[in-house]
């Protein structure tokens, strides 16, 4: 599964060094935000373990939007699977920023 962990800008090779250490492979990683695949395990231990990052979100689905429009069409993000981690008494959020969007499960 692929994951990305949010961390403070510059401190993104310290965060890809602490998920190295805990066994997980690094995918790459952009101004403050590492990605990296890992197991289910991974994700609960990388939030109970990792100083450096903030969060660390389950990557479900990826695609490129051109302009804040086609972003905000949901006909790409149907087909991700969400609904497996979906249920009645959770709330389902997108949050949007200038470089990617994170469809958030509450």
């Amino acid at each position: 599964m692929n994951y990305v962990a949010l961390c403070a800008v510059g401190a993104e090779k310290i965060l890809g060094n602490e998920i190295k250490h805990l066994g997980w492979s690094l995918n790459g990683n952009a101004p403050g935000r590492v990605n990296f695949t890992g197991e289910m395990e991974a994700l609960y231990r990388s939030n109970y373990c990792l100083r450096t990052s903030d969060r660390v979100y389950l990557q479900l689905a990826k695609y490129r939007a051109e302009n804040f429009d086609e972003l905000k069409k949901f006909e790409k993000t149907v087909f991700c699977g969400y609904s497996e981690y979906q249920t009645n008494s959770k709330v389902l959020a997108v949050l949007s920023r200038k470089m990617f969007a994170l469809l958030l499960i509450k």
